[in-house]
């Protein structure tokens, strides 16, 4: 018995983002994104959302922050995206932040005034402060959520991810 192999989704990104992001991370940017806009998988039909689940190692942040990126430059209107991760891997997504926004410059992936302007604010957030909530992209610990919402008072979110989300708990 044979499987079935699965037809890769579009690319809605900007075409030179594909010289850094490997196939299985633009499919999966691409299919998080089709969640985003409630048309993903079965089990997402009519709910806005997405996650993605992979082994260790795959790129998993690569393929959020690509689609993120994607997904708040099409946007109309922008309220504040949180980016929510446990405190031990702050560092580690401040540098991978980085380390995207560079590679978009280096393939000019980041054409366009939207897009330049959530490059930048991804950018800004990676060089913040932990505790600093000003901006439209905020890099936030899972440990404080309560606090975030206190001190945010965020009607309305772009959006959210959540990193580790098996390990978040009830504050």
């Amino acid at each position: 018995m044979s499987r079935r192999e699965e037809k890769p989704l579009p690319w809605p990104g900007p075409r030179p983002w594909r010289l850094f992001l490997y196939p299985n991370q633009q499919n999966a940017a691409s299919a998080a994104l089709r969640g985003m806009r409630s048309c993903g998988p079965r089990l997402m039909k009519g709910r806005v959302g997405a996650l993605l689940a992979d082994e260790v190692g795959m790129g998993k942040t690569f393929e959020a922050l690509a689609a993120a990126a994607i997904y708040l430059a099409a946007c109309k209107r922008r309220g504040v995206t949180v980016f929510m991760v446990p405190p031990g891997l702050m560092q580690k997504w401040r540098n991978e932040i980085k380390f995207f926004c560079d590679k978009v410059d280096e393939v000019g992936g980041g054409r366009g005034a939207k897009m330049a302007q959530v490059l930048r604010d991804m950018r800004n957030a990676s060089q913040k402060d932990q505790w600093d909530i000003s901006g439209r992209i905020i890099l936030w610990p899972t440990s404080r959520v309560k606090a975030f919402i206190r001190k945010r008072r965020i009607n309305k979110l772009s959006l959210l991810v959540l990193d580790e989300a098996h390990k978040a708990r009830k504050q």
